[in-house]
């Protein structure tokens, strides 16, 4: 070797089973990318580095298609190596998100719901015309959710992957759908519709449930009603027994036999009519409210879904 020259000097010389194949890693990006699929078949390791990826004509010339990045592999493991963008191979993607309750039941004054999520993603690929491929989609996994269609070749922390023969000038559609269980409990007697509906998340609610809804709604605007009106009422006992308390001071401070003094007295008196009043609307606001908590207790006890 000339001085200041270069030489490359094989390392390992031999062949390895290896697969060009479309590559869609849909948690990143909906771009498809040429990849390899390169599997070590020897008995030892190869080190990691750059992988040149080159493709042969008919006549011997071969053609740079560009780089990947070669971790250190294993015997008999394979890897996915990315080396380039796919632009003649297309992606689409259409997401959906649905649910269905599977279970409502009643315990205790508990409103439990059991209901599953199912969130869809419709994919469509189209092939470059006189070119197959072999896709192969990572398919983003989601915290909770289980793949339910199709069955995945390999699963990873975050993603599933599904492979799917893609004939030259194809177009492929399916879907890859995944669920999520979940269970609510509710307080019947302290529920709120709102939360109720956002968490069936669109769904029209049971019409039994519905009607419940509707009663207990009735039933706690009577309770709310009363116990306002019980608020008022004290709010106006409190003023009189302060106000007579001022009435009893300024009395104390006057000649009794003058004018000021019976007019102090005439307020007395209209004072306690007034409060004598007050402790009968009392009496009956909680009335009415304990009829109606009574009632709500009543309908919780008896409801059936």
């Amino acid at each position: 070797m000339p001085a200041g020259g270069t030489a490359l000097l094989p390392v390992l010389d031999r062949s390895l089973p290896a697969e060009r194949i479309a590559l869609v890693q849909a948690d990143r990006s909906l771009r498809a990318l040429a990849a390899l699929r390169l599997a070590n078949d020897g008995p030892s390791a190869l080190p990691p580095g750059i992988l040149t990826v080159l493709a042969g004509d008919e006549t011997g010339r071969t053609s740079f298609l560009g780089d990947a990045e070669l971790p250190r592999l294993a015997p008999g493991e394979t890897r996915l190596l990315p080396f380039a963008l796919d632009p003649q191979v297309r992606v689409l993607a259409e997401p959906q998100a649905a649910g269905r309750v599977v279970a409502a039941r009643l315990a205790d004054g508990l409103l439990v719901i059991e209901r599953v999520e199912r969130r869809t993603v419709r994919y469509r690929i189209e092939a470059p015309p006189g070119e197959r491929r072999t896709l192969v989609l990572e398919h983003p996994k989601e915290p909770g959710f289980r793949l339910v269609a199709p069955e995945a070749v390999a699963e990873g922390e975050r993603i599933w992957r599904i492979e799917r023969p893609l004939a030259a000038g194809a177009v492929l559609e399916f879907e890859v759908a995944s669920e999520r269980p979940e269970r609510r409990e509710f307080a019947l007697g302290e529920l709120d519709p709102e939360d109720l509906r956002l968490f069936f998340a669109g769904e029209r609610l049971p019409e039994a449930l519905e009607r419940a809804i509707l009663e207990i709604g009735r039933i706690r605007a009577r309770i709310a009603e009363a116990e306002a009106e019980i608020v008022r009422l004290e709010q106006e006992r409190g003023e009189l027994v302060a106000e007579q308390e001022r009435l009893r001071a300024n009395l104390a401070a006057v000649p009794r036999e003058g004018d000021l003094a019976r007019r102090y007295l005439a307020r007395l008196a209209s004072s306690e009519d007034r409060l004598e009043a007050l402790g009968g609307e009392l009496r009956r606001a909680r009335e009415q409210a304990a009829t109606a908590e009574a009632e709500l207790r009543a309908f919780l006890r008896d409801l059936r879904l």
